[in-house]
């Protein structure tokens, strides 16, 4: 999500950084095998390490999207350094890259 600046669709139309705990969930156990297993409690204390912050509108409990510059930056430091980015010229969530170039 972090190289290409793309969330899972099912964003809370309130705040498009917002996207339901059950929907990156299920965007995490389908990424990869290794991630089959992973509890929601594990999910969560992952997010809030990247700075993603839990919120509930009374009816569904979501994560709302640190901006993209801060995510990718507390992966660089988590990952140990620098990180090459599939789209590093997007700085917000849900950009498309060159849309502006065509």
């Amino acid at each position: 999500m972090l190289s290409e600046g793309l969330h899972p669709p099912g964003g809370i139309a309130k705040n498009p950084r917002r996207v339901a705990a059950r929907t990156l969930l299920a965007a995490a156990k389908a990424y990869t095998a290794r991630n089959r297993y992973i509890t929601p409690e594990e999910l969560a204390a992952f997010l809030k390490e990247m700075g993603f912050v839990s919120r509930s509108d009374g009816k569904v409990r979501g994560w709302i999207f640190p901006p993209l510059a801060e995510a990718r930056e507390v992966w660089a430091v988590r990952a140990g350094g620098t990180w090459e980015w599939d789209a590093p010229d997007i700085s917000e969530w849900g950009e498309k890259p060159g849309l502006l170039d065509e």
